[in-house]
């Protein structure tokens, strides 16, 4: 929710069209006294649950933006008011603004800066709501350009219970996983008014440090990210990528890192893609996830195959845990040393507990958490392994997907799929999600069946079970997201 900004800091603005803290607002910068001439009007947009104070409260984009003599204007979307949407409802919000703006500056050309799914609602307002004539660039910073691994976690059947509990389950998260995200690509990338804007953007890859905050999304998505957004997310084909550096997701919003190389870039000094060397914590098919609503003494059950280096669990819950408690497969129970951190991000108000262990002896492990009450919990398991499987999911006929998988997955016994499912009309949720628990094995291979809903979301939590070469158990989970447009047609594969 909005935090009421200080009189003081009001005071800087020029001018409020609107009222501060209200969705549809704009606040209009203090005209710099250094003025650059032919510089850019820069629009802040803010990003998912944000407002416009992430620019100016304890903050230096403003600040140096002013100082740097350009004019500015800062928007409010409907997240602002505590009710974040999607791109649609927010991009229209936005068109109605950059039209205020205009006429407010009729002479100056706009640059937009989006941060994280910000830069997404900008391009919506462009492309679909008309206003591309109006922006000369489009500055994107961390977002989630194909969808972010966590918006697909958080409505996933593992995650449900958790993400509601702490606010993750809203309209604005479920239109950027990575399914709904393709299917926005195809009826966005080509239209002509793409040709109107110039693109850049700037990516994070440090999901560190270890068990921060942001080490749950270097467990989740493949690659190298910011911990939220992927740097593959972040690009676009057509786009100019200003820089991949070693931030995570809240470094990337300071404006101290990234003010000057957008300002550079304005002024022509920034023309190449530099990008710095950072560690990527998670390979796709390293992970095993569990979740949902636990008791006191919940214990969730994994297999580990043999000859692993070591592997990493996060069990987040609603509250912070008592104990954890760890069973080895000869049946041993024992507290690991755990690191314990509050979530400020993206499962925000749920407690982190992370440990590792190291050169685990193959069978059956459980893990498991003490608490003084019952509550929405999720586990991420990522197991370090130089032959993880490359795990994907391939269209084979109209609703059956095809499991592929490499090592250590040489046999594939079985495999579960957990499908929820959310209606939606053009794009927009249209009724309440539902879910079923499917088998997933046939004789042609292992496959998951796509029930047959209709148009929609359909987002999907594949448990893959078999043995590896040595014979030894081996497990993995596989988090997707499918969109099916109206002709029945499959995005995110």
């Amino acid at each position: 929710m909005w935090e009421l900004i200080e009189d003081k800091l009001l005071s800087t603005f020029d001018n409020i069209l609107g009222k501060p803290g209200e969705p549809g607002s704009i606040l209009f910068g203090r005209a710099p006294e250094n003025h650059v001439k032919n510089s850019p009007l820069l629009v802040f947009v803010p990003g998912l649950t944000n407002n416009s104070s992430m620019f100016y409260k304890e903050n230096t984009w403003y600040e140096k933006a002013v100082n740097e003599g350009y004019q500015t204007a800062f928007v409010e979307l409907y997240d602002t008011g505590g009710n974040p949407r999607s791109y649609w409802d927010n991009g229209a919000m936005l068109a109605w603004q950059l039209g205020q703006i205009h006429k407010r500056f009729p002479d100056r050309n706009i640059a937009v800066i989006g941060f994280s799914k910000g830069a997404v609602d900008a391009q919506t307002a462009l492309i679909h709501y008309g206003r591309s004539e109006l922006v000369q660039n489009l500055y994107a910073i961390g977002s989630p350009h194909h969808g972010s691994q966590l918006a697909d976690l958080a409505f996933s059947a593992k995650a449900s219970w958790l993400a509601a509990v702490t606010g993750m389950k809203n309209e604005g998260t479920r239109s950027v996983q990575t399914g709904f995200m393709a299917y926005f690509r195809s009826i966005t990338d080509s239209r002509k008014e793409i040709e109107s804007t110039s693109y850049q953007t700037i990516a994070g890859n440090h999901s560190g440090p270890l068990f921060s905050r942001y080490f749950l999304g270097g467990l989740i998505i493949p690659g190298d990210s910011d911990g939220v957004v992927s740097v593959e997310s972040a690009s676009l084909p057509y786009g100019e990528m200003i820089k991949v550096g070693s931030w995570n997701h809240g470094e990337l919003a300071l404006g101290r890192h990234l003010f000057p190389l957008i300002s550079d870039h304005i002024n022509g000094k920034v023309h190449v893609h530099q990008t710095d060397a950072a560690p990527a914590f998670s390979t796709d098919g390293n992970r095993i996830v569990r979740g949902g609503i636990g008791n006191r003494e919940e214990m969730e059950y994994f297999i580990v195959e043999d000859e692993i280096p070591d592997f990493t669990a996060d069990w987040l819950s609603t509250e912070q845990s008592e104990e954890i408690i760890l069973m080895d497969p000869d049946g041993k129970h024992f507290t690991p040393h755990t690191v314990t951190e509050a979530d400020e991000e993206f499962f925000r108000g749920a407690w982190h507990h992370t440990f590792r262990v190291k050169e685990p002896e193959a069978g059956k492990w459980g893990i498991g958490c003490r608490n003084s009450t019952s509550g929405a919990y999720l586990l991420v398991i990522s197991i370090n392994s130089p032959g993880n499987p490359a795990l994907h999911l391939q269209q084979s006929d109209k609703h059956r997907l095809k499991i592929k998988c490499m090592d250590p997955l040489q046999t594939v016994s079985s495999s579960t799929m957990r499908c929820t499912y959310t209606p939606c009309v053009d794009g927009i949720k249209a009724g309440d999600k539902r879910e079923v628990l499917s088998p997933a094995t046939s004789e042609a291979g292992p496959t998951a069946v796509l029930p047959a809903y209709g148009e929609g979301i359909y987002n999907l939590a594949v448990d893959v079970s078999g043995h590896t070469s040595g014979g030894t158990g081996c497990e993995r989970t596989i988090m997707k997201s499918v969109y099916c447009d109206n002709s029945g047609k499959l995005y995110g594969l």
